[in-house]
C-alpha cells in the first residue's frame, strides 16, 4: 500500500512574517518555535525526511505538524464582520435587537 504524499503548504507573506517572528522570539514556546521552523521548511518545498534531520526531530513529529495545517480556502473573507452583523455571542434576531 503506497503511503499517503506529504500535504503542500502555501503560505502568504504576513504569514510567512508571522512564522518569522515566532522563531526569532526569545519568548516564544518551543512547541510553537518548533512548529513554525517545520511550516517555514515545509514551505520552501522540503520534505518530511529533510526537516526531521535538519531540526533533529523525528519524521513523525514533522508529519504530524505539517498535515495539522488548516487547509486553505480561497474566497474566505478574514477581518471584522460585516457591518450591521451581530456582536459575536448574541443572538441573531428580535431577542437580540431588545437588549439595546
Amino acid at each position: 500500500m503506497p503511503l499517503p504524499s506529504a500535504v503542500q503548504v502555501t503560505l502568504t507573506a504576513a504569514g510567512r512574517k508571522t512564522l518569522k517572528k515566532r522563531v526569532r522570539g526569545t519568548k516564544t514556546p518551543y512547541r510553537d518555535r518548533l512548529r513554525a521552523q517545520i511550516v517555514l521548511a515545509a514551505a520552501r518545498g522540503r520534505g518530511n525526511e529533510r526537516i526531521a534531520a535538519d531540526l533533529r526531530i523525528s519524521v513523525n513529529t514533522a508529519r504530524k505538524w505539517r498535515g495539522r495545517l488548516p487547509p486553505r480556502r480561497p474566497g474566505r473573507r478574514r477581518g471584522p464582520p460585516p457591518a450591521g452583523a451581530p456582536p459575536p455571542g448574541l443572538p441573531a434576531g428580535p431577542a437580540w435587537a431588545d437588549r439595546l
